[in-house]
Protein backbone atom coordinates (compact mmCIF):
# COMPACT_ATOMS: atom_id res chain seq x y z
CA UNK A 1 0.00 0.00 0.00
CA UNK A 2 1.37 3.52 -1.08
CA UNK A 3 -0.89 5.27 1.84
CA UNK A 4 0.52 4.24 4.66
CA UNK A 5 1.55 6.17 8.09
CA UNK A 6 4.79 6.55 5.83
CA UNK A 7 2.91 8.62 3.36
CA UNK A 8 4.17 12.06 2.93
CA UNK A 9 4.25 14.14 -0.36
CA UNK A 10 5.05 17.39 -1.33
CA UNK A 11 3.42 18.84 -4.28
CA UNK A 12 2.73 22.01 -6.02
CA UNK A 13 -0.73 23.61 -6.73
CA UNK A 14 -1.64 25.56 -10.09
CA UNK A 15 -0.34 28.32 -8.54
CA UNK A 16 3.00 27.40 -7.53
CA UNK A 17 2.24 27.44 -3.94
CA UNK A 18 3.49 23.88 -2.25
CA UNK A 19 1.89 22.06 0.27
CA UNK A 20 2.38 18.71 2.04
CA UNK A 21 -0.16 15.36 1.85
CA UNK A 22 -0.02 13.08 4.45
CA UNK A 23 -1.97 10.94 6.88
CA UNK A 24 -4.30 12.67 9.98
CA UNK A 25 -2.74 11.33 13.38
CA UNK A 26 -4.57 11.69 16.85
CA UNK A 27 -1.89 14.89 17.22
CA UNK A 28 -3.73 17.02 13.96
CA UNK A 29 -6.39 17.95 16.78
CA UNK A 30 -5.06 21.34 16.38
CA UNK A 31 -4.42 21.64 12.87
CA UNK A 32 -8.18 20.55 12.09
CA UNK A 33 -9.34 23.43 14.16
CA UNK A 34 -7.05 25.51 12.04
CA UNK A 35 -8.74 24.46 8.99
CA UNK A 36 -12.57 25.29 10.79
CA UNK A 37 -11.11 28.46 11.45
CA UNK A 38 -9.49 29.34 8.48
CA UNK A 39 -13.51 28.36 6.58
CA UNK A 40 -16.48 30.74 6.18
CA UNK A 41 -19.62 30.46 7.59
CA UNK A 42 -20.80 29.65 3.78
CA UNK A 43 -17.85 27.03 3.53
CA UNK A 44 -18.51 25.47 6.48
CA UNK A 45 -22.54 24.85 5.78
CA UNK A 46 -21.36 23.41 2.54
CA UNK A 47 -18.93 21.11 4.70
CA UNK A 48 -21.55 20.19 7.37
CA UNK A 49 -24.73 20.67 5.63
CA UNK A 50 -25.37 23.18 8.12
CA UNK A 51 -24.27 26.14 10.25
CA UNK A 52 -21.23 25.35 12.68
CA UNK A 53 -19.02 27.38 14.13
CA UNK A 54 -16.46 24.94 15.38
CA UNK A 55 -16.03 21.11 16.46
CA UNK A 56 -16.21 19.85 19.50
CA UNK A 57 -13.72 17.96 21.66
CA UNK A 58 -15.36 14.74 20.87
CA UNK A 59 -15.25 15.14 17.06
CA UNK A 60 -12.06 15.78 17.23
CA UNK A 61 -11.44 12.55 18.60
CA UNK A 62 -13.41 11.11 15.70
CA UNK A 63 -11.81 12.80 13.22
CA UNK A 64 -8.29 11.92 14.22
CA UNK A 65 -7.87 8.92 15.60
CA UNK A 66 -8.78 6.65 12.39
CA UNK A 67 -7.68 3.34 11.97
CA UNK A 68 -6.53 3.87 8.46
CA UNK A 69 -8.29 1.58 6.98
CA UNK A 70 -12.66 2.01 7.66
CA UNK A 71 -11.63 5.60 8.30
CA UNK A 72 -8.91 7.50 6.80
CA UNK A 73 -8.06 11.05 5.94
CA UNK A 74 -5.33 12.64 4.31
CA UNK A 75 -4.10 16.23 5.79
CA UNK A 76 -2.71 19.12 3.78
CA UNK A 77 -0.09 21.98 5.26
CA UNK A 78 1.64 24.56 4.40
CA UNK A 79 4.21 25.25 6.90
CA UNK A 80 3.05 23.93 10.30
CA UNK A 81 -0.28 24.77 9.34
CA UNK A 82 -3.55 22.32 8.30
CA UNK A 83 -5.26 24.16 5.21
CA UNK A 84 -7.53 20.99 4.07
CA UNK A 85 -8.59 17.72 4.96
CA UNK A 86 -10.06 14.83 2.92
CA UNK A 87 -11.42 11.79 4.53
CA UNK A 88 -13.57 8.32 3.67
CA UNK A 89 -15.41 6.82 6.12
CA UNK A 90 -16.63 3.10 5.17
CA UNK A 91 -20.09 2.14 5.51
CA UNK A 92 -19.81 -1.04 7.31
CA UNK A 93 -16.69 -2.46 8.36
CA UNK A 94 -14.92 -3.71 5.23
CA UNK A 95 -17.46 -2.55 2.63
CA UNK A 96 -16.87 -1.73 -0.55
CA UNK A 97 -19.37 1.60 0.07
CA UNK A 98 -17.32 4.70 1.91
CA UNK A 99 -18.80 8.27 2.57
CA UNK A 100 -16.05 10.78 1.48
CA UNK A 101 -15.57 14.44 3.12
CA UNK A 102 -13.36 17.47 2.49
CA UNK A 103 -12.84 20.80 4.00
CA UNK A 104 -10.43 23.04 2.53
CA UNK A 105 -9.81 26.98 3.94
CA UNK A 106 -11.08 29.49 2.05
CA UNK A 107 -7.59 31.05 1.15
CA UNK A 108 -6.80 27.24 -0.68
CA UNK A 109 -9.77 27.09 -2.24
CA UNK A 110 -10.42 27.27 -6.22
CA UNK A 111 -6.10 26.69 -6.27
CA UNK A 112 -6.23 22.93 -7.21
CA UNK A 113 -5.89 21.21 -3.58
CA UNK A 114 -9.84 20.14 -4.01
CA UNK A 115 -9.16 18.21 -6.88
CA UNK A 116 -5.61 17.13 -5.13
CA UNK A 117 -6.88 15.59 -1.85
CA UNK A 118 -9.78 13.77 -3.96
CA UNK A 119 -7.92 12.06 -6.38
CA UNK A 120 -5.33 10.69 -3.34
CA UNK A 121 -8.44 9.64 -1.07
CA UNK A 122 -10.24 7.88 -4.14
CA UNK A 123 -6.61 6.29 -4.84
CA UNK A 124 -6.32 4.89 -0.63
CA UNK A 125 -9.76 4.10 -0.70
CA UNK A 126 -9.34 1.50 -3.76
CA UNK A 127 -5.82 0.09 -2.54
CA UNK A 128 -8.05 -0.33 0.60
CA UNK A 129 -10.87 -2.42 -1.56
CA UNK A 130 -13.58 0.74 -1.19
CA UNK A 131 -15.42 0.56 -5.55
CA UNK A 132 -17.64 3.68 -4.55
CA UNK A 133 -17.82 6.74 -2.90
CA UNK A 134 -21.43 7.81 -1.81
CA UNK A 135 -22.79 10.45 0.75
CA UNK A 136 -24.97 13.65 0.33
CA UNK A 137 -23.99 17.20 -0.94
CA UNK A 138 -25.67 20.24 -0.77
CA UNK A 139 -27.28 21.05 -4.06
CA UNK A 140 -25.54 24.29 -4.43
CA UNK A 141 -21.84 22.90 -3.56
CA UNK A 142 -21.17 22.99 -7.24
CA UNK A 143 -17.56 22.49 -6.91
CA UNK A 144 -17.94 19.29 -4.83
CA UNK A 145 -20.63 18.20 -7.29
CA UNK A 146 -18.12 18.82 -10.15
CA UNK A 147 -15.07 17.45 -8.54
CA UNK A 148 -16.60 14.11 -7.94
CA UNK A 149 -18.04 14.30 -11.20
CA UNK A 150 -14.67 14.07 -12.62
CA UNK A 151 -13.54 11.22 -10.37
CA UNK A 152 -15.71 8.71 -12.38
CA UNK A 153 -16.66 11.17 -16.07
CA UNK A 154 -20.00 11.57 -15.19
CA UNK A 155 -22.13 15.19 -14.74
CA UNK A 156 -25.79 15.00 -13.86
CA UNK A 157 -26.76 18.44 -13.45
CA UNK A 158 -28.47 18.41 -9.45
CA UNK A 159 -31.58 20.15 -8.43
CA UNK A 160 -31.69 24.12 -7.40
CA UNK A 161 -32.06 23.24 -3.32
CA UNK A 162 -31.90 20.55 -0.70
CA UNK A 163 -29.49 17.81 -0.98
CA UNK A 164 -27.86 15.28 -3.66
CA UNK A 165 -26.90 11.83 -2.62
CA UNK A 166 -24.07 11.16 -5.51
CA UNK A 167 -22.75 8.38 -6.24
CA UNK A 168 -19.42 7.78 -7.59
CA UNK A 169 -17.90 4.51 -8.87
CA UNK A 170 -14.05 4.41 -8.16
CA UNK A 171 -12.65 3.11 -11.56
CA UNK A 172 -10.08 5.57 -12.15
CA UNK A 173 -9.16 9.30 -12.00
CA UNK A 174 -9.71 10.99 -14.97
CA UNK A 175 -7.58 14.22 -14.85
CA UNK A 176 -6.47 13.99 -11.13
Amino acid sequence: MHYTQHYLEEIALRDGAFVRLRLVRPGDKPRLREIMAGMSPGSRRMRFLGPRDQLTERELAYLTEVDGIDHLAILATRGFQGVGVARFVRVGVGGRVAEPAMAIVDRFQGRGLGRLLLGRLAAAARERGVERFEGEVLATNRSMLHLLGELDGSAAPPPMHGCVTRVVELRGIPGM
